[in-house]
Parts: C-alpha cells; structure tokens; sequence
C-alpha cells in the first residue's frame, strides 16, 4: 500500500493591493502610497504593485505580539 504524502498548502510570496486592503480592511491609496514610497517592500508588475507576503506576516505577527504585550502590562 503505497502511502500517501500530505503537504501543506504553500504561502503566497506576494499579495495584491486588492487582497491585502481586504485582509487588513483599510484603504485602498494608504496601502499604494506606502508602496510607492517604499514604507511596504513591494514590487510593481506591469501596472499592478505586489507586496511581499512575508513583510505582510512578520508585520501581522508583530502587531499580534504588541497587542498581548499592552494587554499583559495592563493585567487583561
């Protein structure tokens, strides 16, 4: 019996301005300034402008981090 081998679904290595405006659910120009100054490490591929997928979840992860943080400080 042959065995069958289970892998995990790999992350994306960019995401859109559309996908992650609707995954931090905030606006559309905030997140396309900070591309286009360079404040988020992205790409621009033809007319379209990408954002690095592991920024978007060391970004997430350190906003969860500074989150428990406070929240711990102030003993909730």
């Amino acid at each position: 019996m042959d065995k069958a081998v289970i892998t995990k679904p790999s992350t994306p290595k960019l995401i859109s301005i559309k996908n992650l405006v609707e995954r931090w659910d905030t606006n559309r120009h905030f997140i396309w300034l900070k591309c286009k100054t360079g404040e988020i490490p992205s790409e621009k591929i033809g007319d379209r402008w990408f954002i690095d997928m592991q920024y978007v979840l060391d970004f997430e992860d350190r906003i969860k981090r500074d989150s428990e943080a406070r929240r711990n400080a102030y003993g909730h």
